[in-house]
């Protein structure tokens, strides 16, 4: 191939462009060749989580590949294994129903992960005892008495 070297500055810029372009296109191609990682771990969280019964708690689920990296776009489905104690909607977010215990589920592509979840009692904030004072006979005679000592507190 015979090149004119009437223009030697065009032939060098054409060879020029000619490799930036070539380096450029391999330095776009960031689409992966072959199919998409598979799930091979889902994080929970938080991992384990406690609740007062009539509460909520959001929980997150993360799928990662085998080496640890988030992967988005999977799709998440959740479980509670003891719905009576605790109920879980398609986004996670955990109803305590009833004390007691549940696991959530967390499933990605087959792979799974949990969170434990304690569901307690609403703490009871005060207690009235009504009547205030109780009456009663002894002996022939009529006494009244209050029911609660004085001085005497009551705190959780």
């Amino acid at each position: 191939m015979a090149f004119s070297h009437r223009h030697p500055l065009r032939v060098i810029a054409l060879a020029a462009l000619t490799v930036a372009a070539a380096v450029g296109a391999c330095e776009r191609a960031t689409t992966p060749i072959g199919p998409p990682a598979a799930v091979a771990s889902v994080d929970v969280t938080p991992a384990t989580a406690t609740v007062q019964a009539g509460q909520t708690v959001q929980l997150s689920a993360t799928p990662k590949d085998v080496n640890g990296l988030p992967l988005s776009g999977r799709t998440v489905t959740w479980a509670s294994s003891n719905t009576s104690v605790a109920t879980v909607s398609n986004a996670g977010l955990v109803s305590a129903v009833t004390p007691g215990s549940a696991t959530i589920t967390a499933t990605s592509e087959g792979t799974s992960g949990t969170s434990s979840v304690a569901v307690t009692n609403i703490p009871v904030a005060s207690v009235d005892i009504t009547p205030a004072t109780a009456t009663g006979h002894s002996e022939g005679r009529e006494w009244r008495r209050p029911l609660w000592p004085r001085g005497f507190l009551v705190e959780q």
